[in-house]
């Protein structure tokens, strides 16, 4: 290799970690953009970026250097920070491991434009940023509710019928099966957790859409925290105060069937079908999609 194509390499890898430092700050949603979260933001800049200036070294460069060293120059530079990351932290970087596998990509389909035919390289350009774009946002969605809830979308092929049981706000004990004949539609949340009051104004939009509903019931199973002096009101109180007029029950955060339901994170949808067996366990926005097919 020539000294001279070994330094315009080297450039290609500090310039490919470069953008990995100066988009990463992205990620922390400071730029309030529409509904993009700070995780897609970085996704649709660190993919148009990278997928630009590959192309650019690739189309200025690609004639006086194979163009595979200069695609695997990029990769290197993107991965020196990454990889490593990804293998020594490797399940507390499950978050943005998407965002990574975004940005491989970018420079991945920026190299396949510049190899197919120049009749079709601006086409392929337009489709490869399009298939970008969707990963940023749609797989970004698809990738977080599969590390937070076990599934792309939600739904659960094995319809399993669960032990439930809770408190009302006076205290009595409820099962699951007593809702049989309903799709039971429940928000579970717990006193601390900042996104479950985030979700609270969904969770009433669609509780007031359905509350007449012969098929739909929504409610919510408040976590109760003992060691902090919860009890089966608490939860219920809390909404008043907030003003929401969702029904709210109650069980103990410890209790095993939490854990046995998938319930993680919080906040997490259940759904129970008319037969109080479980088929979707995830976000509120995903359960929304499922939920409207069911009220019909």
């Amino acid at each position: 290799m020539k000294k001279t194509e070994f330094k315009r390499l080297a450039v290609f890898c500090i310039v490919s970690l470069l953008i990995l430092i100066i988009t990463s700050p992205i990620r922390g949603g400071y730029i309030p953009i529409s509904f993009l979260t700070g995780p897609q933001q970085v996704n649709i800049v660190g993919f148009l970026i990278y997928f630009a200036i590959t192309f650019y070294f690739l189309s200025k460069y690609g004639d006086i250097i194979r163009p595979y060293k200069i695609f695997l120059a990029m990769i290197i530079g993107i991965s020196l920070l990454q990889l490593p990351a990804t293998i020594i932290l490797f399940d507390s970087t499950k978050g943005s491991r998407s965002g990574y596998i975004i940005h491989l990509s970018a420079i991945l389909f920026a190299y396949i434009s510049y190899k197919v035919k120049k009749k079709y390289r601006y086409i392929i350009c337009v489709v490869c940023i399009l298939c970008g774009m969707w990963l940023s946002v749609c797989g970004e969605n698809y990738w977080n509710h599969k590390i937070d809830f076990g599934t792309f979308t939600g739904k659960l092929s094995e319809k399993e019928v669960y032990n439930l049981k809770f408190q009302t706000e006076e205290g009595d004990t409820l099962s699951i099966d007593d809702f049989k004949g309903q799709y039971v539609v429940i928000d579970c949340w717990y006193t601390y957790c900042g996104v479950c009051y985030k979700k609270f104004p969904k969770v009433q939009e669609l509780y007031d859409k359905y509350k007449d509903s012969e098929r739909v019931a929504l409610y919510s199973i408040h976590s109760r925290i003992v060691d902090r002096k919860e009890n089966f009101k608490t939860g219920t109180n809390i909404l008043k105060e907030e003003g929401y007029t969702f029904p709210s029950f109650s069980i103990d955060i410890d209790d095993p069937i939490l854990n046995q339901l998938g319930v993680d994170v919080y906040p997490t949808v259940l759904i129970f079908d008319k037969d109080s067996k479980l088929i979707f366990r995830g976000n509120i926005e995903s359960a929304e999609k499922l939920i409207e097919k069911l009220g019909r």
